[in-house]
C-alpha cells in the first residue's frame, strides 16, 4: 500500500519531491519605506460639505465631539463661528499633533502659504522643512512627530501619510492623459462611459498596488489598516463608479487628489479656502479610543459626536457599547454621525435612545463627493 499523504491546500496543486515552495512575494521597496511613517494618513479624502452644514443647523453654542482624521475635519470644524467647543479624540498622537497643526496653520497662515507648506504649491524643499519645523516648535511638538523632515520638505504636510503613499503608487501605475480627459468633465452621463472604459485598468492598478505582500508592509495589523481607512480595490471600483456616474467629476476636489495627486480647478476642501483668523472656537484633544473618550464625556455635554469611519469587521457587541457610550455623551436631540464602512449591525446594536434620521442620511449620501467607500449615518437622539 502506498503511503498516505495529506491533501494540498485548496487552491494548490500537490508538489512532487523535486517541487519546492515558493517564497511569498516580497514587499515593493515603496511599501516598505510607507511602513515606517508615523502618520497612518495625512489628509481626510472625506467631504465635509454635507456634515458642516449639519452642524450649522444645531444653532449657535453646541458642543462637537470628533473623530481626527488627516486633521481637516477639525480645521473646517474649528473655522465654524457658532461652536462653543470642539473636542478632537485619537490614540495616535501624530494624528493629533496634525490636528493642531492645520489648525495653526489656518488660523495664522496666509492662504498661498498654507497650501505651499501642505505641499498643494510649489516652495523649495528646505524651506518648507524648515518653516514646518518652526510650526511643530511653536506648539511645543516634537519636529520628527510627523515623519523625516526631508519628505515633509519634500512633499509637504499632506504627502506624508501612509494611505498618501499608497496612492501615490496607485498613480504611478496609471495612464494621466486619458484620466485627465475624465476629471476635466462635468457631465455624469458623458463620465460613465469614459470611467467604464478605463476600470481594467484601475482593477489592474490596484491589484498590483494593493497586494497582501505591500498592504502587509504599509499596515501590517488589522488596528493599522482600519487607521488608514483602505478600501478593498473592488470597493474602491465601485465607489469612483458611483461618482463619475451621479456627480461632476471636475468640481471634485477628492477625486483630483486620488488620481492627479492635485487640486481640481474648482478648488480644495472647504478650510483650505478660508482666510486666517483666530477661531473663537475652544479646541481640545484627547489622546484616546472612541470608548475611552466617550466614557471621559460629561453626559448630555454635546450636540453632536462624529465617529468617523467604523470598520464592517466590528462585531455587535463592541458597536452595541460604542453606541451606547455616545447616546450617554449626547444632548438631547443631539446628533450622532459615522461613516459605515460596510453592512453595520445597526439595527441589532442601536440602543432605544437613538434613533436613525434615514431620511437625513439619504441627503448626506447624495451629496457626498468623497471617494472613501461608505456611507453616512446620522442617528438622533431622543
Amino acid at each position: 500500500m502506498g503511503e498516505d499523504r495529506a491533501a494540498a491546500p485548496a487552491g494548490e496543486a500537490e508538489r512532487g519531491p523535486g517541487d519546492c515552495a515558493r517564497p511569498p512575494a516580497a514587499a515593493p521597496e515603496w511599501a516598505r519605506a510607507a511602513g515606517a511613517l508615523p502618520l497612518p494618513r495625512a489628509q481626510s479624502r472625506e467631504d465635509l460639505r454635507p456634515e458642516l452644514d449639519l452642524v450649522r443647523s444645531l444653532g449657535s453654542g453646541a458642543r462637537i465631539l470628533s473623530a481626527v482624521d488627516g486633521g481637516d475635519g477639525a480645521a473646517a470644524l474649528g473655522a465654524l463661528p457658532s461652536l462653543a467647543g470642539l473636542d478632537l479624540f485619537d490614540p495616535d498622537p501624530p494624528v493629533l499633533a496634525l490636528a493642531r497643526l492645520k489648525l495653526r496653520l489656518r488660523e495664522r497662515a496666509e492662504l498661498h502659504e498654507r497650501r505651499a507648506l501642505l505641499g498643494r504649491e510649489p516652495l523649495p524643499a528646505e524651506e518648507r522643512a524648515w518653516r514646518l519645523r518652526r510650526e511643530l516648535e511653536a506648539l511645543d511638538l516634537d519636529p520628527g512627530l510627523l515623519g523625516p523632515p526631508a519628505l515633509l520638505g519634500e512633499r509637504g504636510l499632506d504627502g506624508v501619510g501612509r494611505r498618501e503613499q499608497i496612492e501615490a503608487a496607485l498613480r504611478a501605475h496609471l495612464d494621466p492623459a486619458p484620466w485627465g480627459v475624465l476629471l476635466s468633465l462635468d457631465d455624469p452621463e458623458a463620465q460613465a462611459p469614459r470611467f467604464a472604459a478605463l476600470e481594467a485598468a484601475l482593477a489592474a492598478a490596484c491589484a498590483e498596488v494593493l497586494a497582501p505582500a505591500a498592504l502587509d508592509a504599509v499596515a501590517g495589523s488589522a488596528r493599522e489598516r482600519a487607521a488608514l481607512g483602505l478600501p478593498t480595490g473592488e470597493a474602491l471600483r465601485d465607489r469612483l463608479r458611483e461618482l463619475f456616474a451621479s456627480l461632476p467629476a471636475r468640481e471634485n476636489p477628492f477625486l483630483w487628489q486620488l488620481l492627479c495627486g492635485r487640486d481640481a480647478p474648482a478648488g480644495a476642501e472647504v478650510w483650505l479656502g478660508r482666510k486666517p483668523g483666530l477661531a473663537r472656537t475652544e479646541v481640545q484633544t484627547i489622546a484616546a479610543a472612541p470608548t475611552e473618550a466617550l466614557a471621559r464625556a460629561t453626559a448630555g455635554a454635546y450636540r453632536c459626536v462624529r465617529l468617523g469611519a467604523l470598520p464592517a469587521e466590528i462585531v455587535p457587541d463592541e458597536l452595541a457599547a460604542l453606541l451606547e457610550a455616545a447616546l450617554r455623551a449626547l444632548a438631547p436631540g443631539g446628533l450622532l454621525t459615522l461613516r459605515a464602512l460596510g453592512e453595520l449591525p445597526l439595527s441589532e446594536a442601536t440602543p432605544g435612545g437613538l434613533v436613525r434620521d434615514a431620511g437625513l442620511s439619504a441627503r448626506l449620501r447624495a451629496a457626498d463627493r468623497s471617494v472613501r467607500p461608505g456611507r453616512l449615518v446620522v442617528l438622533r437622539a431622543r
